[in-house]
């Protein structure tokens, strides 16, 4: 307990006399619009060498999930021919505005369901494995991605400093999770109230040398 008292007090007087590093702005929030896609047709696939390099470039027409379909170019380097598109793939499609011209282009692979079922394999192995705890555990784990989705990623996509939003998701967070997920005992409740401990040190500081969040 001693280690982990000197550990966690060295981290935050370390955090102390780095306010650059505490009110940091977020960076400038990106306007691009999104959209679910499937790879509805492949027309073309050629290559091309540059400085020594080889690269795959596809010609394809993507439907967005608002039923629009586009044309666009997509293009991977060989060595990674495994992210070469197939027809029915699906895939996440950005929309930016360059030089005044609107412009459409692959983000990434579609892999939402691949991580549903990730999710599934990961609530078995926890039960087999831990028994009844593992319901309070998955329960914690929905309440910190619900504090990450809801709370954190839209606050540093507004421009909140990163830094303060994340420590204020971490307390919600360790609020409720921290006793769903293992219980209401002595060793969870001294957990949480010397992390309120450290909370307080935070605010005496924001206090004192912060001009506001």
């Amino acid at each position: 307990m001693q280690t982990v008292r000197f550990i966690t007090v060295f981290v935050t007087l370390g955090l102390l006399f780095m306010p650059s590093l505490l009110f940091a702005s977020a960076p400038t929030p990106i306007e691009d619009e999104f959209f679910r896609g499937k790879v509805s047709a492949i027309h073309s696939i050629t290559e091309r060498d540059e400085y020594g390099a080889r690269y795959i470039t596809q010609l394809i027409d993507v439907t967005l999930h608002t039923g629009e379909t586009i044309s666009l170019n997509y293009e991977v380097s060989a060595q990674y021919e495994s992210r070469v598109l197939k027809q029915g793939d699906r895939v996440i499609v950005g929309n930016g505005t360059i030089a005044g011209e609107s412009l459409y282009y692959i983000s990434d692979v579609y892999r939402l369901h691949s991580l549903i079922w990730v999710g599934i394999l990961f609530l078995i192995l926890t039960a087999v494995f831990i028994g009844k705890k593992a319901i309070g555990a998955f329960l914690g784990l929905i309440i910190s991605f619900v504090v990450i989705i809801y709370y954190f990623v839209p606050q540093v996509l507004a421009g909140a400093p990163p830094f303060l939003t994340a420590f204020i998701a971490a307390l919600l967070v360790a609020s409720v999770s921290l006793f769903v997920a293992h219980g209401v005992y002595m060793r969870t409740t001294v957990a949480f109230f010397e992390y309120y401990n450290h909370y307080f040190c935070f605010t005496c500081y924001f206090t004192a040398y912060g001009n506001g969040y």
